[in-house]
C-alpha cells in the first residue's frame, strides 16, 4: 500500500506562490517541507529523504538543474518534477536530461500537480527500490561525487527527456516573461517624489520613477533610499503592469491573462496575496496607494 503521509520536499523561490502550494498540498494530506532556493533545497533533501520533490529551475544560489543533477548523483529512484516558466523544447530537454521525471509549467492547476506526484509515486512505491548510491559527505567530496555521477544521471534521462519533453511541449503556450518585453515604455511615468534619493540615478530604460521609489523591471529591483528590494519575476511583471497604466484602472483579468496564465479562482487568489505584498513593498512613501476597484481591477496612484 501507500504510505500513509507522502513527504514533499517543494523548492520554489516565490515565497506567495510556494505558500499557496504548501497549503493546499498540507490540506490533501502531503507533509510539506519548503526550501526557499535550491542550496536549503539540497541540505532538507539530505535531511527529510523527501518521497517527492518539487523543484522550481530559476532560484538564486543554486538552481533547479544544478540541485536535480547533485540529487540523481545518489538518488535514482525519488520522483523529481521541475515547476518552472521555462517552456522552449530545449529547456524541457535540459530538464529531463539532468534527471526529472515530470515538467509543470506555470501557470498550472494544483489538481494536475497532485495527478501527476501520485501517477509518479504509484510506479516508484510499487517498484522495489534500487540500492542508493553512497551519499556525499557534509564537508568533502560532494562536487566529486556530482562529477562522477553526472555522465551517467544524463544518460539514463535521455530518451526519458526526448520523448516526455516532445509531448510536454505541445501543451505549453505561454512563458511568464512577458512583461520583460514591454520594459522599454516603463520610463515615462513619474511620481511627485523624484527629487529624492531615487533621484540619485539615472533613469534609464525599463526604469521608472515612483513617487519616492525607482524601480528596475528588467532587473528585477525596487530601489528606495540606498536600500534594493529585490523583486520575483511575477511581482515585477505585475508592478510593471500597473505602473504602465498608473491612475489609471488596470483590469483584473489582463492582470490574470497576462501573468498568471488564465483566471482561475486559484489564481485570483494567487494575484490578492501579491497586491497586498506589493503595497507593503510601497509603504514608505504614503502619496502611493494600490486602490481595488470592485469588479473591475487595481489602480496605482502616484
Amino acid at each position: 500500500m501507500m504510505k500513509q503521509q507522502i513527504r514533499l520536499l517543494l523548492v520554489e523561490d516565490e515565497t506567495v506562490l510556494a505558500g499557496v502550494v504548501k497549503e493546499t498540498l498540507e490540506m490533501k494530506g502531503f507533509e510539506v517541507i519548503y526550501a526557499a532556493d535550491g542550496q536549503e533545497g539540497w541540505q532538507l533533501y539530505r535531511q527529510h529523504r523527501p518521497d517527492v520533490c518539487v523543484i522550481d529551475i530559476m532560484m538564486p544560489r543554486k538552481d533547479g538543474l544544478t540541485l536535480v543533477q547533485e540529487i540523481r548523483a545518489t538518488d535514482t529512484h525519488t520522483p523529481l518534477i521541475f515547476l518552472t516558466a521555462k517552456s522552449e523544447v530545449q529547456d524541457v530537454l535540459k530538464g529531463f536530461r539532468a534527471g526529472a521525471d515530470d515538467y509543470i509549467k506555470k501557470p498550472f492547476s494544483m489538481e494536475e500537480m497532485i495527478l501527476r506526484i501520485h501517477a509518479l509515486l504509484k510506479r516508484t512505491l510499487f517498484s522495489p527500490v534500487p540500492a542508493t548510491l553512497p551519499g556525499p559527505n557534509p564537508d568533502h567530496g560532494q562536487g566529486q561525487s556530482q562529477d562522477q555521477s553526472q555522465g551517467q544521471s544524463q544518460g539514463q534521462s535521455q530518451d526519458q527527456g526526448q520523448n516526455q519533453g516532445q509531448a510536454q511541449d505541445q501543451g505549453q503556450s505561454q512563458d511568464q516573461g512577458q512583461g520583460q518585453d514591454q520594459g522599454q515604455g516603463l520610463n515615462q511615468h513619474r511620481g511627485p517624489g523624484q527629487g529624492q534619493h531615487p533621484g540619485q540615478h539615472q533613469i534609464k530604460p525599463g526604469q521608472v520613477r515612483l513617487g519616492s521609489y525607482l524601480f528596475d523591471h528588467p532587473r528585477q529591483e525596487l530601489h528606495y533610499g540606498g536600500e534594493i528590494r529585490r523583486l520575483s519575476q511575477r511581482e515585477a511583471d505585475l508592478l510593471k503592469m500597473l505602473a504602465d497604466n498608473v491612475n489609471n484602472i488596470t483590469s483584473r483579468k489582463d492582470m490574470l491573462l497576462s501573468i498568471w496564465g488564465d483566471d482561475s479562482f486559484f489564481n485570483a487568489r494567487n494575484m490578492d496575496v501579491y497586491i497586498t505584498r506589493m503595497r507593503k513593498y510601497l509603504q514608505q512613501d504614503g502619496n502611493i496607494q494600490i486602490v481595488n476597484v470592485r469588479g473591475r481591477g487595481f489602480k496605482l496612484l502616484v
